[in-house]
């Protein structure tokens, strides 16, 4: 497991660092008005990625991996129906966003954007990432992941000029994701699995989202105390601020894949840990989060010595107030690679509704700080704001994934 993780962090690595040059000769390219307009187009891109992906990763791999690896027609009818009902799904929230764009009579310099935007969407609909990792080749999605690293800085350097319009940027990541999500079809389905794209399927997929409600449910929580903030900076400021938080968010979302790799790599293994017992689960969680807790640290504290005197030039000096929200934000993924320890964790006990619970405490909270702190002080309060949320998060895993693992102390509690 130690060599497969420093593979996929090799990859990671040699990915991020294309993708960071990309990112930013896009973004002193565009300038921080163009920036905020594809960072506003992309928020609502994301709100509706959530009801396309509706969350259900967790579910589908466990799915998958519950099939015997000799009945794969039932692992094909799963990867069908997921992938039919997704682009059921995109189809009709595209032709809602175009509805809506007709009658609102957007900008003309939002145009571009938005048609990126739903082609993006689309695009993203046809995925079929998590049967990777629930084939545990974590390691091909790294490599994967790099590749669109090194496809997006090649389309940046070669398409992005100054005078380009809004949305370029989204146009580069649509044809990204596009080529990777062709090239991931013939890898995950490797000659075993086939896959057949019907609305009969679709609609025999749908009781599924049931099944997946609290997961669900969960995505549209992480959602407001992650996500939210971009749209609220683009409402409650401006669009000029939004696009200098957007080059933080660059960065960070950057960092936040290879910070991912951890939880990603374990959560097949975690499934497995918790047939042996649950003790034995905590054990190991215990294990890795103290190793990834001292190390984290020490890429916390490097984090804010680096960024702050590098950003400005490196992104020029129409972005330097971004540079402090870009600390705390890589700080965020750095507790997000804790936590995932544990959430990952009650997800492999099929904790979904005690997620849920944890989550929506969080969301609230996040929400109401949101309000209260953006217009005053802006990019920096979002920022902060994400930080505390995530140490919210790991605050409630950590506990109810001790109390799952702690059946004694829990019933000694419950008898007082």
């Amino acid at each position: 497991m130690v060599r497969k993780l420093l593979t996929m962090g090799v990859w990671r690595i040699a990915g991020l660092a294309a993708g960071a040059f990309g990112s930013i000769w896009a973004a002193r390219c565009l300038a921080p008005e163009k920036l905020g307009i594809s960072g506003m187009v992309n928020a609502y891109g994301t709100q509706a990625f959530l009801f396309v992906h509706m969350g259900l990763a967790p579910l589908l791999i466990r799915e998958y991996k519950s099939s015997p690896a000799e009945r794969h027609s039932d692992q094909d009818r799963l990867i069908s129906e997921t992938t039919s009902y997704r682009l059921l799904i995109a189809l009709l929230l595209s032709s809602v966003w175009i509805a809506v764009c007709v009658v609102l009579r957007i900008p003309q310099d939002w145009w571009f954007a938005t048609a990126m935007g739903i082609l993006s969407l689309l695009a993203s609909a046809l995925t079929t990432d998590w049967v990777l990792q629930a084939q545990e080749n974590q390691v091909t999605q790294q490599r994967l992941t790099a590749f669109g690293g090194f496809l997006s800085a090649l389309l940046l350097f070669g398409l992005i000029r100054k005078d380009s319009p809004a949305g370029s940027d989204l146009a580069v990541s649509t044809i990204v994701v596009l080529v990777v999500c062709v090239v991931t079809w013939r890898i995950s389905l490797n000659g075993q699995h086939q896959i057949a794209l019907s609305l009969g399927r679709a609609l025999a997929g749908l009781p599924r989202l049931w099944k997946g409600r609290w997961l669900f449910l969960s995505g549209i929580l992480i959602y407001v105390y992650v996500r939210l903030q971009v749209p609220m900076l683009g409402w409650l400021r401006s669009t000029e601020e939004l696009g200098q938080y957007r080059s933080a968010l660059q960065v960070a979302n950057g960092v936040q894949p290879l910070l991912a790799l951890v939880p990603a790599l374990l959560y097949p293994r975690m499934i497995a840990w918790s047939k042996i017992s649950k003790s034995f689960l905590w054990k190991k969680q215990i294990e890795i989060a103290g190793a990834l807790t001292l190390l984290g640290a020490i890429c916390a504290v490097a984090t804010f010595l680096i960024i702050p005197p590098v950003y400005p030039m490196l992104f020029g000096p129409a972005f330097q107030a971004a540079a402090l929200p870009c600390c705390l934000l890589i700080l965020s993924h750095i507790v997000v690679l804790v936590n995932g320890v544990f959430s990952y964790g009650l997800w492999s006990l099929e904790k979904d509704f005690i997620m849920l619970l944890i989550m929506a405490v969080t969301a609230a909270v996040s929400l109401a700080l949101n309000l209260i702190l953006i217009p005053r002080f802006g990019m920096l309060a979002a920022a902060s704001v994400t930080v505390f949320a995530e140490l919210m998060i790991l605050a409630g895993c950590f506990f109810f994934q001790y109390r799952q693992c702690h059946p004694s102390i829990r019933l000694r509690v419950d008898r007082e």
